[in-house]
């Protein structure tokens, strides 16, 4: 769906309404890590997201592409949040200035 694929895709969705979520979301990383490991899996990143950027990177060819161009675009790292910078690598500092939290 993503970087000119044109393979199939599916989608597989569990949830709990059960709390609390501890063997929810181990089992959730478990099919994370293994989906992604087995069959390059790219997981719905608006959904349960456990994976970090070393784990994904094989996936997304053109990520150091994109984090220069995010560089280029937000220098301040003003549009970026904890989940950006584990999923996608971003540092969690810029040039040495800690990014500006919004309010």
């Amino acid at each position: 769906m993503s970087s000119g694929s044109d393979e199939s895709y599916y989608a597989i969705s569990f949830l709990t309404y059960v709390e609390p979520r501890t063997n929810f979301y181990r089992y959730a990383d478990f099919l994370a890590r293994s989906l992604t490991r087995l069959y390059d899996a790219r997981l719905h990143w608006g959904k349960y997201y456990p994976l970090t950027d070393d784990e994904i990177a094989h996936l997304y060819p053109r990520l150091d592409e994109f984090r220069e161009t995010c560089q280029r675009s937000d220098p301040l790292g003003v549009f970026r949040n904890n989940f950006a910078e584990r999923v996608l690598g971003f540092p969690s500092e810029v040039s040495g200035s800690p990014i500006m939290p919004v309010a």
